[in-house]
């Protein structure tokens, strides 16, 4: 934030910024095992996170909103974290469970789930359910997709 830039009050600099439904950097990063990445990545974060939550909390324009305003914009940051970590968590432990053949990448994989776990990633009730949906399917199945149980056959909701 410099005197004539705005702070967001959008949460700029999440971990899922420049991503589709499907990809965030943090997610690509955990399922090629790319250990280096995800640490600079979310230790990058975690800074620019931190600045926008002061520059937020410090602009004159902003400082009469009651603090339920902050609040709930944190809380939505938060959420988009929340999610992305366990995103790229189901998608490193897949990847591992997927690679059986490629230790060194197996390895790699097992790694990055552990970092993100030490960083706060946590698998949800969702994300187990996609992973172990995934790894009976034998494919990552993508977080917009549900599998439900028809006649005894599976069909693909979006």
């Amino acid at each position: 934030y410099g005197p004539n830039v705005a702070p967001s009050t959008s949460g700029g600099g999440n971990l899922s910024a420049g991503s589709t439904a499907e990809t965030t950097p943090v997610s690509a990063a955990a399922a090629k095992g790319d250990i280096q990445s995800i640490k600079v990545m979310l230790d990058m974060f975690q800074r620019v996170k931190e600045q926008n939550t002061i520059a937020r909390r410090q602009d004159p324009k902003l400082q009469k909103q009651p603090e339920t305003y902050f609040g709930a914009i944190e809380a939505r940051e938060q959420h988009e974290v929340d999610t992305a970590l366990c995103d790229a968590l189901v998608k490193s432990l897949f990847t591992s469970w997927k690679t059986n053949d490629d230790f060194k990448l197996q390895k790699q994989c097992l790694e990055v789930a552990v970092a993100l776990l030490h960083r706060g990633a946590k698998l949800n009730q969702a994300g187990f359910a996609r992973l172990k949906d995934s790894i009976a399917f034998n494919r990552l199945k993508s977080p917009m997709e549900q599998f439900t149980m028809t006649e005894g056959l599976y069909r693909f909701e979006t």
